[in-house]
């Protein structure tokens, strides 16, 4: 989604800061070194970009031992949601059966059985113990309009105690979508860091907590935390 001469991320209307500030969540929740452009910002209102640029470099350094590993290899909680956070995401060929490919090697051919990504395996099946409902809905309540899963995917990661944890999900239908939210620990909340369809929302120095279902805009990202409820967000 480039549309700025120079290469610049998207720019222009309220729904493209909305898809530009999606792109640039995605950076942050991405192993390795966060890279961001000048050009990927508005020029338009450069207090609140600084402001949501900043946001998202606290979340990271604060999270960072949730979203950086050292190896691909090191072991963590990661978990996929769709919609409804208690199945994966609708993975293309899931439950499909496995295929057996040839592949022609010296001095003989092997067979190599190939399995679809995916099963759709619930995601409360890996669920910690313990959590409990949240608060009343936020972004005003009500339901999104009837949307594709296809166009909406979701991950949490949680630490090994299961007392914190970061959510976050990416609707690209071009309706609301109505999300539910992992169930929170016991003693633990989850609170707005980014709304990409409400970036109003995200400027306010006091946490926003988030109830388990959330309201979300079309073409719009969310980024959550999970925290003790009691705990001063600037730890």
């Amino acid at each position: 989604a480039f549309g700025r001469s120079g290469g610049g991320l998207l720019q222009g209307t309220p729904a493209d800061d909305g898809i530009r500030w999606s792109l640039l969540s995605a950076v942050f929740l991405s192993q390795g070194v966060p890279f961001v452009r000048l050009l990927d910002l508005s020029d338009r209102d450069w207090v609140q970009e600084v402001a949501l640029l900043t946001k998202m470099c606290q979340f990271r350094e604060q999270f960072f031992h949730l979203i950086q590993k050292s190896s691909f290899r090191d072991p963590r909680d990661l978990r996929w949601h769709s919609i409804d956070h208690t199945v994966e995401p609708p993975w293309p060929g899931a439950g499909l059966e496995p295929t057996v490919v040839e592949v022609e090697m010296s001095p003989e051919s092997v067979e190599i059985p190939v399995v679809p990504l995916g099963g759709g395996v619930p995601a409360q099946a890996r669920a910690p113990p313990g959590g409990g409902p949240l608060g009343s809905e936020a972004g005003g309540g009500g339901g999104g309009a009837p949307s594709d899963a296809s166009n909406f995917i979701g991950m949490s990661v949680w630490s090994a105690s299961g007392m914190e944890a970061i959510y976050a999900a990416f609707n690209g239908n071009g309706s609301s979508v109505e999300a539910t939210i992992p169930q929170a620990q016991v003693g633990c909340k989850w609170f707005l860091l980014l709304d990409s369809g409400r970036m109003e929302a995200c400027l306010s120095n006091e946490r926003v907590e988030v109830s388990q279902q959330y309201l979300m805009q079309p073409k719009s990202s969310i980024v959550l935390g999970m925290q003790l409820e009691n705990i001063d967000p600037q730890q």
